[in-house]
């Protein structure tokens, strides 16, 4: 069975291949697998661009939502900023400004 960077690693290739929902597999998979809270969050954060990408505005919210608070449980301000990031984007994405 692949290790969950490996699938992420897979899951980000097939991204950039425009194959969303292989990446989307994925990167589930890896974010079911893992008991590693920092791989957990980075599939999470990739799972809400996917998530973006298919316009698909709420699951990609909370997903990014998810991610940040693993990432903040355990400290990681990186990872927080990228699952910050990731929720923003579908903010923007769906036209979603403050007045």
């Amino acid at each position: 069975m692949p290790r969950p960077s490996e699938l992420i690693a897979e899951g980000v290739r097939a991204e950039r291949a425009g194959a969303l929902e292989r990446a989307l597999e994925l990167f589930q998979t890896a974010a079911r697998q893992t008991d590693d809270p920092a791989a957990k969050a980075r599939a999470l954060t990739h799972v809400a661009d996917v998530l973006r990408a298919r316009c698909e505005w709420d699951s990609a919210i909370a997903s990014a939502s998810a991610a940040q608070r693993i990432a903040e449980s355990v400290g990681n301000d990186e990872l927080v900023y990228e699952a910050r990031i990731a929720e923003a984007n579908v903010l923007m994405c769906r036209g979603d400004f403050p007045s």
